[in-house]
Formats: C-alpha cells, structure tokens, sequence
C-alpha cells in the first residue's frame, strides 16, 4: 500500500509538474501575445493619428477648393456679363451700320429707306439688302424702258377724249 501511495505521488508529482509546465508555456504564450496586442494598439495608433491627419489635410483641400470654385464662379459670371454687354454692343453696332447702308442705298436708287426696310424681314444681314436693292433695281430699269413712264426721251403720251363716241 504504500507503495502504491508512493507510486500514486510520484504520478500525482509528475502530473504537476507537467500542469506547471504547461502553465508556464501558455503564461509565456499569453505575455507573448499580449505584447504583440500592445505592438497592434500601437499600430492602430499610429494609423488612426495619420489617417486623423490625412483626414483634415484633405478637409482643408476641399475646402480650399470650395472657395477657388466660388472665385471661377464669380469671375465666370462677370465674364458671362461683360461678353452679353460686347454682344449687346455688336448688334446695336451693326443695325445701326445696317440703317446707315439701307439709306444710302435708298438715296442711290432714288427711294425712300422705308421702303427698302419694308421689303426687309425682321431679321436681315447686308445681303439681303444687297437682294431687294437688287430687285429694286431691276423694277426701276424695267419701268424706265416702257414708253409711258420713260419721260426723260421726250417723249409724251397726251390723253384727251374722243369727239365721236363708237356706237
């Protein structure tokens, strides 16, 4: 009996030393694994802080670019003004060369400009004017060639009225 208490200490013994052992290691693999969570905490640190500043580098970049975008928009509307005033400018410009062109056209072809704007359409260029001062033109020589409104040769048509009527 007793040596089968002292075979039973010896195995309790060895059951405890290999407990301790086995303490030992997962008390190091613990430590171990504590320490590489420290070194991850730490990581994880040192990416939120760059990734906090990289944040707030790219909120100043939007921000700045919010304000240059308001500056183009700015000088983008003035300049949208400025080219509606020239634009403006250019088409007083060219109807008031456009009314200086029909008069003289009209007084070259002995006719009132009211009559060669008449003839216009609301809308017209220098080549439409060319056209009806054309056209008036060519009624003109073609009015001058019949006999009774060609006054100029000396010629003149008398009407009087006839003695006898026909019965």
């Amino acid at each position: 009996m007793a040596k089968g208490l002292s075979d039973r200490c010896d195995k309790l013994k060895s059951q405890k030393e290999q407990l301790v052992e086995s303490l030992n290691e997962r008390e190091d693999a613990i430590s171990e694994l504590n320490k590489k969570i420290g070194s991850l905490n730490g990581d994880i640190q040192k990416v939120t802080q760059k990734s906090s500043a990289r944040i707030h580098a790219l909120e100043e970049s939007l921000e700045e670019t919010k304000k240059e975008i308001g500056i183009a928009e700015n000088r983008h509307r003035k300049e949208k003004e400025q080219y509606k005033k020239l634009v403006e400018q250019y088409k007083e410009d060219s109807k008031k060369d456009l009314d200086k062109y029909i008069d003289q056209q009209a007084l070259r072809l002995d006719v009132s400009s009211s009559e060669i704007k008449n003839r216009l359409n609301e809308s017209y260029t220098f080549d439409d004017v060319d056209a009806i001062c054309e056209s008036l033109r060519s009624y003109s020589s073609n009015m001058n060639k019949l006999p009774l409104f060609n006054v100029s040769r000396g010629s003149r048509v008398r009407i009087t009225e006839q003695a006898d009527p026909l019965v």
